[in-house]
């Protein structure tokens, strides 16, 4: 696939850039996608629109500071899902999906075992309203500053810092009400 991606790139040096991205960003952005989308075939769908878009505008992208390109990537990302959104919902109106399916390629049993702290703080992230989650996200997945933040956000600094803080206190509320004492 990522041969396809290239041959939509000029010159050397973009081909070379969208190879670090497309290595060192896919996984992160099938994760912002999978959040928005809550579901793994449209998150795909996401990341592959993204990096296409990404390859298209290859001279335009800030590949020379890695917190700017960090940023592009999210807000990309995001935007990519956002955008299937309305058609998932459709999709979703006319065949309501079944909790009851099971992926049969997934040893459930294993996977609980593993996923139980996991499952449990998406679910108390996911309790969390939509600008707590992004700013979390931004902050603790991505790793970018506030001040980054707030501009990829368009958000001033001290606000986004207000936003970390009562996010914080809210995820511990939460936790605290599902018994379990959070440290975070």
């Amino acid at each position: 696939m990522l041969s396809l991606y290239c041959a939509l790139i000029d010159t050397d040096e973009d081909k070379i850039a969208f190879e670090h991205i497309y290595n060192a960003y896919r996984k992160r952005m099938f994760y912002i996608a999978n959040m928005i989308l809550k579901n793994k075939e449209d998150a795909e769908d996401a990341v592959q629109n993204a990096l296409l878009g990404i390859a298209k505008a290859m001279e335009t992208v800030p590949t020379e500071n890695e917190d700017e390109l960090q940023a592009y990537i999210y807000t990309v990302s995001r935007n990519a899902a956002l955008a299937l959104l309305p058609a998932k919902k459709r999709r979703e109106q006319e065949m309501p999906l079944s909790p009851n399916l099971a992926d049969p390629h997934m040893d459930v049993f294993a996977s609980l075992a593993k996923m139980d702290d996991y499952r449990m703080l998406y679910k108390l992230l996911s309790a969390l309203p939509a600008q707590y989650q992004e700013i979390l996200f931004l902050r603790f997945s991505v790793g970018l500053p506030p001040r980054k933040i707030a501009q990829v956000l368009n958000r001033k600094t001290t606000t986004v810092s207000q936003q970390l803080t009562r996010s914080k206190k809210l995820l511990a509320a939460l936790y605290e009400k599902e018994g379990v004492r959070y440290d975070g």
